[in-house]
């Protein structure tokens, strides 16, 4: 299992981005991959293993973020479902979510139990209730013990994730996301790529909107 660890070796202070402004959202990303809206509507969404919108989508959105990033968590309860709201929902743009887990062994853990979730559809959810769980509880939350606690809490088929866990099986996934975001110079988290365009740090919907907006009208304007 000492692999596992390999890829760790940043602290605390890879986690990077002040939270400058912006409401809290009331939705969760749970609710906006099931279609639910503020005002109770629901409309459809292109929800794949993690990744939301179409494939063809003329603004690509990537996300990478470490579980245990205070940040990270700032952007996933606040800008990404507005984001989604606004361009993913309507097939403007696509959301795909990667994991850089820098900050510890949990994290890595918590990277390969989001994953582990995903094979059952369910990364989405487990994501929401990752982040929950270790704002309440902190490291323990994303000891195995812990994922094992949040799998049962989202109703995923506990023998199913316990041998994805226990087994490693999603553990070359974890390390291709932490390679590809060494490989477009990320050197903290959360980074966001809107068509390639880096922003780094929890930012405030508008500043990912402005981004978004002109990347709309450069594809428009082809």
């Amino acid at each position: 299992m000492a692999s596992r660890w390999r890829n760790v070796g940043w602290s605390l202070a890879a986690c990077l981005g002040l939270v400058l402004g912006g409401a809290m959202v009331a939705l969760s990303l749970i609710d906006v991959a099931t279609g639910a809206t503020a005002s109770g509507a629901s409309s459809s969404l292109v929800v794949e293993r993690r990744a939301m919108g179409p494939r063809n989508a003329k603004v690509q959105i990537v996300v990478y973020n470490d579980f245990q990033c205070p940040h990270c968590y700032e952007l996933h309860r606040a800008a990404e479902p507005e984001i989604i709201e606004r361009y993913v929902r309507t097939g403007l743009a696509r959301l795909e979510v990667r994991q850089f887990a820098v900050m510890g062994p949990e994290s890595v853990m918590a990277a390969e139990a989001s994953l582990c979730a995903a094979d059952q559809g369910r990364f989405w959810e487990y994501r929401d209730a990752l982040f929950s769980a270790w704002r309440q509880k902190g490291y323990s939350a994303y000891s195995e013990a812990g994922v094992r606690a949040v799998a049962d809490q989202v109703g995923l088929d506990r023998d199913a994730f316990g041998s994805c866990l226990v087994s490693g099986a999603r553990l070359a996934e974890v390390e291709e996301d932490m390679r590809r975001g060494k490989a477009e110079g990320i050197t903290a988290v959360p980074s966001v790529f809107i068509n390639g365009r880096q922003v780094v740090g929890t930012q405030p919907f508008q500043v990912y909107a402005k981004i978004i907006d002109e990347e709309l009208e450069k594809e428009l304007a082809k």
